[in-house]
């Protein structure tokens, strides 16, 4: 089988019908590919929809969890993914009609650990925007290349990986956190060594209001801090170069990460200023690849966290 498209399911029913009808609307045959869909303990009527959808699609399939929130899900959808390659596929979003064709053409005829595409952003008011990917090459490259070259969203849904890819190099989720996709991407791109970017526009991420990725939490302000605190162990370890443009902008990810970890900080978490000060990639370090406005809100930020506060 060449591909397993991995669908974590929890409180979707308003959308699943939407998501799983564009990845049923595909130009290869059914037998190519697979739906699986995992059940993260539910409690809505989510399941008995996609159970419908299962008695006349027989490459749709279930797998059921106690609740372990995305990063699980998606883990267990990996362990018993049967494609060569995968894709995680968020079940409120959906991705456009006749792609997987093309898309499985490219990875195979280049070899590629990764392929990563475009997107859009759907609002059901304002319909598809399309999100403006900055990239110097479609040519495949290397890992190291690719970080340099392609600024990649830190989606995991804008990519299709070899599964072997991820296997080999332990590359799963981050369990129990939010924003995982910040913390499993930059390491899936950054190890790869046939990475290819492709300007289409084959995913469609739906945007809604009262989303909790867009609301301030505690539970935010803590997570944020071990996403940087993992892709800045990343980043040491791996890069021999410290002055690399890939190490720096490895970096980057790490103050953006902290920056956001700030942003929810209300006082209110069991995180205390002291403990950002504590962090070895603080005061972050300016760098030639970070914007003007960047370079502006970490010196702000370096300068005192307390007042860097008044202004997020």
């Amino acid at each position: 089988m060449k591909l397993s498209i991995i669908v974590p399911v929890y409180n979707v029913e308003r959308w699943i019908d939407r998501c799983l009808d564009s990845l049923l609307s595909q130009d290869v045959e059914r037998s190519e590919y697979e739906v699986v869909v995992v059940d993260d303990e539910t409690p809505d009527n989510s399941m008995s929809i996609v159970e419908k959808y299962c008695e006349n699609n027989e490459n749709i399939r279930i797998v059921t969890q106690k609740n372990k929130g995305l990063s699980g899900a998606r883990n267990a959808g990996l362990e018993v993914a049967k494609g060569e390659y995968v894709w995680f596929v968020d079940s409120d979003d959906f991705i456009e009609p006749n792609v997987l064709s093309r898309l499985l053409e490219t990875v195979y005829n280049f070899n590629l650990d990764v392929l990563c595409f475009n997107l859009n952003i759907y609002k059901e008011e304002a319909g598809k925007e399309k999100y403006p990917i900055s990239f110097e090459t479609e040519e495949v490259l290397d890992g190291v290349g690719f970080i340099e070259k392609v600024d990649m969203p830190p989606a995991a849904w804008v990519a299709l990986y070899r599964r072997e890819f991820l296997e080999a190099n332990s590359l799963f989720f981050k369990e129990g956190i939010l924003h995982e996709d910040q913390e499993f991407t930059p390491r899936a791109y950054y190890l790869a060594s046939r990475i290819k970017f492709e300007n289409i526009f084959v995913y469609n991420y739906f945007q809604r209001e009262g989303s909790i990725m867009k609301s301030k939490s505690a539970k935010k302000c803590r997570d944020l801090l071990i996403v940087a605190d993992s892709l800045n162990d990343f980043a040491e370890g791996r890069c021999a170069d410290k002055k690399s443009v890939a190490y720096l902008k490895l970096k980057n990810k790490v103050a953006f990460a902290l920056s956001q970890s700030l942003k929810n900080y209300e006082g209110q978490s069991d995180v205390c200023l002291d403990d950002y000060k504590a962090r070895a990639y603080y005061p972050v370090k300016i760098n030639s690849q970070m914007s003007r406005k960047d370079k502006v809100k970490y010196m702000l930020m370096n300068l005192s966290l307390k007042l860097y506060l008044k202004f997020v």
